[in-house]
């Protein structure tokens, strides 16, 4: 009996962890900062159902997420959820959060300690595109429809399908490019991470990853 009362005593001075919950969503955002050139062409109607539009200082993409998952300490993957929100339970401590494209890339990873309260986790990856084009560095230099770089970054259908290595023709051939439409669907973010680069990526272009021909193509 005394040895009861001691176990309830113990218990209540050192109570068992309760689990912690951790909610968030993830979005991204690629951005390109506005010019007199590009205010011209990138008129409300020109920009009208690409998902584009004009802010104070720039012209940009807001993407929720649909096919990318959440992995929980390398163990468990969560899906997101049409709006592009999770929501999970974890035990307190140091919660390790990766975010997956869909061929299971790691395109962020979040770290964050959890006590028994709900955490609100929101991600936001940000594309800007005057640092970091879709395979830039592959596409340096290179201004010829003929001589065409491994990346489709360059031909959307408001430009002129040249792959201009800078200036504002660089950002919006971006729109609605093979690019353009990889990284809505998750694809190529992880390019951003420090020590990543196209090549290590295991695929010919973004056209391939879209289901466009991985030719040179303008839309």
């Amino acid at each position: 009996m005394k040895a009861l009362v001691f176990a309830i005593l113990i218990l209540s001075l050192f109570p068992l962890a309760q689990a912690g919950e951790i909610e968030g969503s993830v979005i991204g955002i690629i951005r390109f900062e506005r010019s007199t050139d590009a205010d011209k062409l990138l008129t409300p109607e020109a920009l009208k159902g690409s998902g584009w539009q004009k802010t104070f200082t720039h012209f940009q993409r807001v993407i929720v997420f649909e096919k990318v998952s959440i992995r929980i300490n390398d163990t468990r993957d969560v899906p997101l959820s049409d709006d592009g929100r999770f929501y999970f339970s974890v035990e307190p401590g140091l919660q390790k959060i990766e975010v997956l494209n869909p061929h299971g890339q790691v395109i962020a990873v979040r770290e964050l300690v959890t006590d028994e309260q709900t955490l609100r986790l929101p991600i936001v990856l940000t594309n800007d595109l005057e640092k970091h084009a879709c395979c830039s560095a592959a596409a340096e230099n290179k201004e010829t429809q003929t001589d065409a770089p491994p990346c489709r970054d360059y031909n959307g259908n408001l430009g002129d399908c040249i792959n201009y290595s800078s200036g504002w023709r660089k950002y919006t051939n971006f729109i609605l490019s093979d690019c353009d439409y990889a990284m809505g669907a998750g694809y190529c973010w992880n390019e951003l991470m420090p020590g990543v680069s196209c090549v290590h990526l295991g695929y010919t272009n973004c056209g391939y990853l879209i289901g466009h021909t991985s030719a040179h193509h303008c839309h």
